[in-house]
């Protein structure tokens, strides 16, 4: 079982906290999701249950193992069980595995059954309709437990009980006075992304104009400009993340009697934030698709120039 916890922690050390995230960088709303939470005439709040059926039976579908038998406890974090969420933010369901369910499954195992339980789930909710409105079901295979407690809230889905209660920002909570002198950083943050996009969009434009032109070498020259360039915009998207995990607290070995007591530093709320209006900006969203222009081998696919028109122009309008 030692073997287990510490196999335990070395694979959430390096995890980002994506599915765990406050959503600082939004403005509040009056209430909870109420598409996502019933709330009864005494103010209290439960999953609705046709949701409940919904996660109990996208987990029943999982082809690999039985998720619900595997399962200890499913729990609901998050930004989703708090008045400051954003219109598409995920349900996420976090399965805490028994730990007869894990036992002697090495490092390295622990960390692929984790990676394919989300791809699985991502890759299924648009055929399944796994979604409330905008919201996705988000779908993640938790070893380490403690560190749910850092979200805001936390609901058991089995017990139908808050172990962390609903929380609700004050009304006035305003993002861009919260953290006002974040913009700079921000700019700091994203002004590679923005040069690199430049360049694409112009280079896109040349392969465009010299197709057919019998310039051979100079249009092989804007492709391998199109590539380097995604190549470094994923190297973004890599620093993008390290802002939020430089300052993430440390996570206990054992729950605290309070779990109220477990929240992150002021320092990472900052550097959430940040995160999230690169996320809300949807560069993200730009990297990811642009980096899907690119084989297995980061070779640049062969219709890669003629889909960046339609890809920018979606990431300018949103």
């Amino acid at each position: 079982m030692d073997e287990i916890l510490e196999a335990i922690k070395s694979i959430n050390a390096n995890e980002d906290w994506d599915d765990a995230e406050e959503s600082t960088a939004s403005f509040p709303s009056e209430d909870l999701p109420l598409d996502i939470w019933d709330k009864d005439e005494n103010g209290e709040y439960k999953i609705k249950p046709e949701l409940k059926e919904m996660i109990l039976d996208a987990l029943s579908q999982y082809p690999d193992a039985d998720l619900l038998d595997m399962a200890q406890s499913i729990k609901v974090v998050g930004s989703i069980g708090t008045n400051l969420y954003d219109e598409d933010a995920d349900i996420d369901v976090h399965i805490e595995p028994k730990p007869e369910a894990i036992e002697g499954k090495s490092e390295d195992e622990l960390a692929e059954f984790q990676r394919d339980v989300m791809n699985w789930f991502k890759n299924e909710r648009e055929e399944k309709g796994w979604f409330v409105l905008q919201h996705p079901l988000e779908v993640y295979f938790q070893l380490n437990p403690v560190q749910d407690y850092f979200s805001d809230t936390v609901y058991d889905l089995l017990t139908d009980q808050w172990v962390k209660v609903p929380k609700k920002y004050d009304l006035n909570y305003n993002p861009y006075t919260e953290y006002g002198d974040i913009f700079t950083e921000l700019d700091e943050a994203v002004a590679p992304a923005d040069v690199l996009l430049g360049k694409i969009h112009r280079d896109a434009s040349d392969v465009k104009k010299l197709q057919g032109k019998n310039h051979d070498d100079t249009l092989q020259e804007q492709l391998d400009g199109i590539q380097q360039s995604i190549l470094a915009l994923k190297d973004c998207k890599e620093n993008w993340r390290t802002i939020r995990r430089r300052n993430s607290a440390e996570i206990p070995d054992e729950m605290p009697e309070d779990p109220e007591t477990l929240h992150h530093p002021d320092e990472w709320k900052r550097d959430n934030t940040i995160f999230k209006f690169i996320d809300q900006y949807k560069y993200f969203d730009v990297v990811n698709k642009l980096s899907k222009l690119l084989d297995e081998n980061d070779k640049l696919l062969p219709d890669a120039a003629q889909q960046i028109p339609t890809i920018l122009s979606e990431f300018y309008a949103s």
